[in-house]
């Protein structure tokens, strides 16, 4: 019966007559067993028992004997006994996932909440600044600006004034939001609508700036709040508007005009952005001020330098959730243990990324980090990971390990490898001698996973193990040949 509801017995529910609801609330209402073979009630033709958990009852178990005359004995009391135990764990099991996903939820509007004073007062003060500072020169030097010169001054405090009302506008609705005074109206929307309506509405925010819109032809419909996803697209062209100088530099240079921008076949029209091109300007590709970064990570450069790869708050999240969908595409799930063998610092984008990831998978975390196969192996035998997360020639030194050490590796808890840094895997999709070497000796499933820092993007592989998944609605792959060029030929 549901949680709270004493009589609720589903199909069972209409042969109860009135006196066996009368015991079954009894029984609720007292905890105790109530009913047939009872000292209470004893005269029924069910018995009722309660279900308890470590917060109390949480149901009540009824059963009805085939023979009205015949009671339990005393083996099929100990049978109802230990079914009712079972529910009753499976009870508390569902209460506690539940209160681990309120108590993630309230930890995450904590963070957002935070997160979102923490930019107010940069966001309001910038304008105000620009507000003030027009308005006290016209009043003091009115006499000596010409006319054009006051109307800028007039229209800067004017399109100030209206960013600053933007920017209250949308901290009351967050706090609306945030209180529940404003409930999303979820329903099917077509992404284009929705750019379209938004870079309308941008349109003189954005009259000096090059924007290139792109929505896939095949997309299906979104399911979002059309007013409340509108104004979040809003604030991101807003955004970019006065941000990117490298975007708006590329776009001016080679004439890129978005209104012939209609179609993922366009982006071929877009000059390609180069690694070289990264690590030489990569302070001209942000979009926000620098004291929104969060993370700095890099990646080895062409030129001698590593590529540096800033991150905010929003990255990180979209990091996290490229990881999340990857452990969930290599069949992960809360119930693992991962054990990361591979390194957490020195700017290494795969290991926050791997870690970000699992968290919000809400699995467990091991992070021993790379080498010492003895280390390993202590960890994996006293806290049981599932998982390993690991360079795949590693693998082999610690089967050798564990050959040494007469360590059976197949009774072991690990039962799968995510492997990064090294193929597993030939052309045509089967194991490499590197896979096979590991899976001859190992009982374990291997899931290949590529990253790309650039892109903060994963393609991990599924259980099928014939290639990389990737996530559309965090990256669009585009193909291009040694001249920046849509290949002639069809992939495969």
């Amino acid at each position: 019966m549901p949680c709270g509801s004493p009589c609720g017995f589903g199909p069972a529910r209409r042969s109860l007559e009135w006196a066996g609801s009368a015991a079954a609330r009894w029984s609720w209402d007292a905890d105790h067993p109530t009913g047939k073979g009872t000292d209470t009630l004893p005269g029924g033709r069910w018995l009722f028992v309660p279900i308890r958990t470590v917060r109390g009852p949480v149901g009540v178990l009824g059963v009805l004997p085939l023979k009205e005359t015949k009671e339990l004995s005393s083996a099929d009391r100990r049978l109802l006994d230990a079914v009712g135990h079972q529910a009753a764990i499976a009870i508390e099991r569902m209460t506690l996932a539940a209160d681990i996903d309120k108590a993630r939820l309230g930890e995450e509007r904590e963070r957002l909440r935070s997160a979102m004073l923490t930019s107010v007062s940069h966001d309001l003060r910038t304008p105000l600044a620009s507000i003030i500072g027009a308005l006290s020169s016209l009043k003091s030097y009115r006499d000596r600006y010409d006319q054009s010169t006051r109307d800028d001054l007039l229209g800067t405090a004017l399109s100030e004034a209206e960013r600053l009302d933007r920017f209250v506008g949308n901290l009351l609705d967050m706090t609306r939001l945030d209180a529940g005074a404003i409930v999303p109206n979820r329903e099917p929307v077509d992404a284009g609508d929705l750019v379209s309506t938004a870079l309308r509405r941008a349109a003189p925010l954005l009259k000096d700036q090059v924007v290139v819109p792109s929505v896939a032809p095949d997309l299906p419909p979104l399911s979002l709040d059309f007013v409340l996803a509108e104004q979040a697209l809003f604030n991101l062209l807003d955004n970019a508007g006065k941000y990117s100088p490298f975007y708006q530099e590329l776009f001016a240079k080679h004439r890129v005009d978005i209104r012939t921008i209609n179609t993922l076949r366009d982006l071929s029209r877009i000059p390609a952005t180069s690694k070289e091109e990264l690590q030489q300007r990569s302070e001209d590709f942000l979009c926000v001020s620098r004291d929104k970064i969060i993370e700095y990570t890099s990646t080895s450069g062409t030129l001698g330098s590593p590529v540096t790869i800033a991150l905010t708050e929003k990255d990180l999240n979209r990091l996290a959730s490229n990881e999340y969908n990857s452990f969930l595409i290599a069949d992960g799930s809360a119930e693992d243990i991962y054990q990361l063998m591979l390194t957490l610092d020195r700017q290494f984008m795969a290991g926050i990324a791997y870690y970000s990831g699992i968290r919000k998978l809400g699995a467990g975390i091991i992070r021993l980090g790379p080498g010492v196969p003895s280390l390993q192996w202590e960890t994996i035998q006293r806290l049981k990971p599932t998982t390993i997360v690991v360079v795949p020639s590693f693998i082999l030194k610690l089967i050798q390990f564990a050959k040494d050490n007469l360590i059976d590796i197949n009774r072991s808890s690990v039962k799968k490898a995510i492997c990064i840094g090294e193929n597993i895997r030939n052309t045509d999709f089967s194991l490499n001698i590197l896979g096979k070497k590991i899976t001859e000796s190992w009982d374990i499933h291997l899931y290949s996973t590529y990253a790309s820092t650039e892109m903060q993007t994963a393609f991990t592989e599924c259980a099928e193990g014939k290639g990389g998944h990737y996530q559309p609605e965090l990256v669009i792959v585009e193909l291009l040949d040694e001249n920046d060029k849509p290949p002639v030929s069809s992939p495969g």
